[in-house]
């Protein structure tokens, strides 16, 4: 969700980009000067971006956090309620996401808790009071997957899919079958759920089968169930094949699986992006297509496109589109920016990938200080979840030599986790099997491993392949052999991607993984 007038851009090398609204030091350019045009923010190495209605908080690549801007209620988490134009750290670690209200920001931890601060006058800190906080405190509820927030009220996603809401429902925005506001999380009427995104006062389920469903306020037509009636329990929406959902203030657009989009809401500025300025109350087709990411403003939408450039539409008095001036646009523009990674609050589904060791034997995990086995048949998604690794960076480098012939296995709650991405040809995958075979080169994403850069391992079920990895994006390869422990420490770069050459048509990718430390 953003109820924002500002726009924030992640850039691939880590650094930041901003437009638009200014008038607190938001944008974390050292003034409170609005910005028609992106751009630079005194900041790297950043791997998340959420915004509040004048504020903006920084997820790190080392988990910590940073915030900047509007803070009247200490939603920066700073210790005071002073606004700050220049960025300011927080006495905060061990985040996974962060989500941002009107005026709170939420804190998803490594290990499933979450932490809260700022304004809490209506409970949506999940705090089991009405108190502000100006540093993080921790919030009623653990478990949590993914936490998503509007003007003044906060929804969990939980590991199971489940869902639980806490704060302000006067339009039924939790979920819960009433208008009764909550101070402590409860559990919303839905299971099933993939993605949470809230607008101000009306809240978007993307379900598991890609499908969706609302509720809250619907006096703009934002739930896109054909009609202008507020929702207390969760209703369907007439779409399907969905990838993503992102909310404005009243307004709702998807991000369809083949890269379009549809719209529906509050339209006053142009946001829907369908050429005019009328609200809609079933989801509109917009004019784009191979679209990678979508966001919100409150009245403006930004798309990002494959190729990292951007285009933007709606509302734009304080220049937040980024074109170069101010004039609200009903069609879409191109926006003057390449090389973007990613949108503000773009990372928002965290998902909990788990890890075992398959050597000789059986399969084995590092526990104690040991190799323990587990289990001498292939492991049920139970023993994953109740045995499994979540990291293998504690593993010591000499443990790996008492393995004989390993792979690593790995499992996941999502199917789109552990898929690669095949260069040549996309024919290569078969669906059936979930494997690669024949000639084809198959290369994962992009990784930025910065943090404590010093052994890389690959691992991998195959018949015939070849491996490489690069550190410098693709540029440089080298050669390796899997289930090595291979010193990377001296070579240049940090932006890591795994190869793997299937040099004819027998050859066979069933499971690729790596880690490092």
């Amino acid at each position: 969700m953003s109820i924002n007038y500002y726009s924030m851009f992640l850039m691939q090398d880590g650094t930041i980009k901003a437009a638009g609204h200014n008038g607190y030091g938001q944008l974390g350019i050292g003034n409170t000067s609005k910005q028609t045009s992106p751009v630079s923010v005194n900041i790297s190495g950043v791997k998340q971006i959420a915004c509040g209605y004048q504020h903006t908080m920084f997820l790190m690549q080392d988990g910590t956090v940073k915030g900047v801007g509007y803070n009247s209620s200490g939603q920066l988490g700073i210790g005071n309620t002073t606004n700050q134009s220049t960025i300011q750290a927080v006495d905060i670690s061990e985040v996974k996401q962060i989500a941002c209200g009107h005026e709170q920001t939420m804190f998803l931890m490594q290990d499933g808790t979450v932490k809260a601060v700022g304004y809490n006058g209506y409970g949506q800190l999940g705090i089991g009071n009405i108190t502000q906080q100006t540093t993080p405190v921790y919030a009623n509820i653990s478990g949590v997957k993914q936490v998503a927030c509007g003007s003044n009220h906060t929804m969990f996603l939980m590991q199971d899919g489940t869902v639980k809401a806490v704060g302000y429902n006067a339009n039924g925005q939790l979920g819960i079958g009433n208008t009764t506001q909550q101070t402590t999380p409860v559990y919303a009427n839905i299971s099933g759920v993939k993605q949470i995104a809230c607008g101000g006062s009306h809240t978007m389920f993307l379900m598991q089968d890609n499908t969706v469903k609302a509720v809250g306020y619907n006096g703009s037509g934002q739930l896109g169930i054909g009609n202008t009636t507020q929702q207390t329990i969760p209703v369907s929406v007439s779409i399907s094949g969905v990838k993503q959902i992102a909310c404005g203030y009243q307004h709702t657009m998807f991000l369809m699986e083949d890269g379009t989009v549809k719209a529906v809401g509050n339209n006053s500025y142009g946001q829907l992006g369908i050429g005019n300025t009328n609200y809609q109350t079933i989801p509109q087709n917009v004019n784009i297509s191979e679209v990678k990411q979508i966001a919100c403003g409150r009245y403006h939408t930004i798309f990002l496109m494959p190729d990292g450039t951007v285009k933007a539409v709606g509302y734009n008095i304080y220049g937040q589109l980024g074109i170069g001036d101010t004039t609200n646009q009903s069609t879409i523009q191109a926006v003057d920016i390449s090389s973007v990674e990613s949108l503000w609050e773009f990372e928002i589904v965290s998902i909990i990938i788990k890890i075992l060791i398959k050597d000789t034997g059986g399969y084995k995990v590092w526990k104690e200080n040991a190799w323990m086995t587990i289990d001498e048949d292939m492991p049920s998604a139970d023993h994953f979840m109740s045995d499994g690794m979540l990291s293998l960076s504690d593993i010591p480098r000499e443990a790996w030599n008492q393995l004989e012939e390993f792979t690593i296995v790995a499992y996941s709650d999502s199917e789109d986790t552990l898929k690669a991405i095949v260069t040549s040809p996309a024919s290569a995958y078969q669906e059936s099997t979930k494997d690669y075979k024949g000639n084809a080169v198959v290369e994962t994403e992009t990784e930025n491993i910065s943090l404590g850069k010093s052994s890389l391992i690959i691992s991998a079920e195959h018949e015939n392949c070849l491996f490489a990895y690069s550190l410098n994006d693709g540029k440089t390869w080298y050669n390796v052999s899997i289930n090595k422990m291979i010193d990377i420490s001296k070579i240049e770069g940090t932006l890591l991607k795994i190869r793997v050459t299937l040099p004819n048509e027998t050859a066979t990718l069933k499971a690729l993984s790596y880690a490092w430390a």
